[in-house]
């Protein structure tokens, strides 16, 4: 099976076109692959950060198998990411540093065949009951588990039970997105809003409903939706894509380092005022907590105040800079001038 892993992805890219040329199946006709349905998604997608549908994009290039006890065991940007062969098994998300470790549960997990690889960084698991789980490891350590649905007949319910820390909860925030809290309310990773679309690339209707550790995605289909229809959740818990000096001995002799969103963490961002906290709080936990980053007054004012203000978070492969040698800027909130002034 390694020996196709290569071949689907670069298969799926055009798999759209395939597509175009002939009508998409209704109500319980024949459907095309789960790949097929990817890329049909990923090619209508939108480009701002809130629309996590380009399936296809930034698949992370792991090591992927049908053997052992992981289908992918890698460690992704700051995240190791491990997908299971047996989907009885919890597909699992920690990023050591900051001590979050995200445990998740699949859908008809019970009843589902093992992992079979669709590409490098994709795996899929036939539920057979007409519906398809499909993991796509992001390069930022994020996972889509993306559910093709295949017809009418299929569930409209897919439950996802997410093991919370002790005294831990889900919130829902107003955009849709699902918070992992602690006890004390600290950020422990989450889900991006929910969203579905079905083979003409219309929304179809779709949330979250929460009952404890269960997240279950809704997906209002029926016998007038075209097939099939793509769903997902969208989980992470980096906010950061990396951390590196940028210039040594700029600005009287000292040295500038610097950061960016990575896509998941972009997204998080757009999700209103408390997406915006979180980004600005607890990315500034993920930088500090990374050595060998410098951490000082002046570099958490500056960090917060790019995030408060949304410097660079649409511009992709624009990143944050942060001078050492600024002094200590207490109000910085008043007068943040770009954030590297003072």
């Amino acid at each position: 099976m390694r020996q196709r892993t290569k071949l689907a992805i670069a298969a799926a890219a055009t798999g759209a076109l395939t597509l175009g040329l002939c009508s998409p199946a209704h109500a319980d006709e024949e459907v095309s692959d789960v790949m097929d349905a990817l890329a049909a998604v990923s090619e209508r997608a939108g480009t701002s950060p809130a629309d996590s549908s380009d399936v296809l994009s930034r698949v992370a290039e792991v090591e992927t198998t049908e053997s052992g006890e992981f289908a992918i065991d890698e460690h992704v940007g700051a995240t190791d990411v491990a997908i299971p062969t047996d989907p009885r098994d919890d597909l699992s998300l920690a990023v050591e540093h900051i001590g979050i470790e995200i445990s998740i549960g699949l859908p008809f997990a019970d009843q589902a065949r093992h992992a079979t690889v669709e590409a490098d960084g994709i795996v899929s698991y036939d539920n057979r009951n007409g519906t398809t789980t499909v993991p796509v490891v992001k390069d930022d350590g994020s996972v889509q588990i993306t559910t093709v649905i295949d017809g009418a007949s299929a569930p409209t319910r897919f439950d996802y039970t997410i093991a919370l820390p002790i005294g831990g909860y889900l919130e829902q925030l107003d955009g849709g997105m699902i918070v992992i809290r602690d006890a004390d309310g600290g950020f422990q990773g989450g889900v991006l809003p929910a969203w579905a679309k079905d083979a003409d690339g219309a929304d179809v209707p779709t949330h979250f409903e929460v009952d404890g550790g269960v997240l279950t995605q809704v997906v209002e289909h029926d016998a007038s939706t075209s097939y099939p229809v793509v769903a997902d959740p969208e989980v992470g818990g980096g906010l950061l894509a990396g951390y590196w000096m940028n210039r040594k001995g700029t600005f009287w002799g000292a040295s500038v380092w610097s950061t960016h969103l990575s896509a998941w963490g972009a997204a998080v961002y757009t999700q209103g005022i408390v997406g915006i906290e979180i980004v600005k709080n607890q990315g500034w936990t993920e930088w500090r907590n990374f050595p060998p980053t410098p951490v000082s007054a002046t570099l958490e004012q500056q960090y917060k105040c790019h995030a408060q203000f949304g410097y660079a978070v649409w511009l992709s492969g624009v990143w944050w800079d942060f001078e050492t040698a600024r002094p200590s800027n207490p109000n910085w909130l008043w007068n943040h001038q770009q954030c590297n002034w003072v």
